[in-house]
């Protein structure tokens, strides 16, 4: 059982406390799915509020398969 505003700290065995607070605009987000629709993995870059930093994603060379699908539109990043 995870009592409200200890971030699980006395279950998770962290030792992470939050005191109530996540996290605080402006914030600069990436969030992974890995194995998602199909298999496919998926990264999404959020901007809460304005940004708090700059991010960048870039695929580690000659670990990727390159996609240029001329189908997928604004979606085709040939990378």
């Amino acid at each position: 059982m995870v009592d409200v505003d200890d971030c699980g700290a006395s279950a998770n065995g962290f030792g992470m406390t939050c005191n109530g607070f996540g996290g605080q605009p402006p914030a600069t987000l990436a969030e992974f799915t890995l194995g998602g629709w199909g298999g496919s993995d998926y990264y999404d870059l959020s901007n809460v509020d304005g940004n708090s930093t700059s991010m960048t994603i870039r695929p580690i060379s000659g670990q990727y398969t390159v996609v240029n699908n001329p189908s997928l539109g604004k979606y085709n990043c040939d990378t």
